[in-house]
């Protein structure tokens, strides 16, 4: 997995994170330690990866298979929400979503910008290094994406709950247009909204 383009590549395998130097778009120089703090967009990558690694919430190892695996899969920043398209996650680290119930139009809770990241990064596993599931899916979108945030995302959240039972991610109850609302969030794995 690599961090956001912009004078130094930032690439993260799961357990070592280095950069190095860009210059007129090729690496140049040694590769060096990352230091926390270096980038805000990339501590929060790294945050949300650990935060379902170490909670054991990494379904069918997903996260763990991507960063591990010989993909690059670039991870650009992006304003207030997430995807996934060809080996590139864009994502908003600040911002997690409001779920609504469609049909009711029912306030359901939050969803960290953590979980919504792992998803995408879901969509990547399945694209890149699950084929079985990639040829089931048939690349119907809306079938992968039921898939992936109303089966795969709820077992996440079941074992973020098994491990603290005051985890307040909220399960989905459709996926479809209008039952999300992007927030702004106190934290990358924080369901609480941040009015500051």
């Amino acid at each position: 997995m690599t961090g956001k383009k912009e004078l130094q590549k930032v690439t993260f395998d799961g357990i070592k994170t280095t950069l190095q130097t860009v210059e007129k778009g090729k690496l140049v120089g040694s590769i060096k330690d990352y230091k926390v703090g270096t980038s805000t967009f990339v501590d929060n990558m790294i945050l949300s990866y650990f935060y379902i690694i170490d909670n054991r919430a990494d379904i069918d190892n997903a996260l763990q298979k991507l960063a591990a695996s010989d993909e690059q899969i670039e991870v650009r920043e992006k304003t207030k929400g997430g995807s996934y398209y060809k080996k590139v996650i864009e994502f908003d680290f600040k911002y997690g979503y409001k779920l609504y119930n469609n049909k009711t139009k029912k306030y359901l809770g939050n969803e960290s910008a953590a979980i919504g990241f792992w998803a995408e990064g879901y969509h990547a596993y399945i694209d890149l290094l699950d084929s079985e599931t990639k040829k089931d899916l048939n690349e119907d979108f809306d079938k992968e994406e039921n898939y992936v945030h109303l089966i795969k995302q709820h077992l996440v959240i079941d074992k973020l709950k098994e491990k603290d039972k005051a985890n307040n991610e909220t399960k989905r109850t459709q996926y479809e247009a209008g039952d999300t609302m992007p927030i702004k969030t106190k934290s990358v794995t924080s369901t609480e909204e941040d009015c500051n």
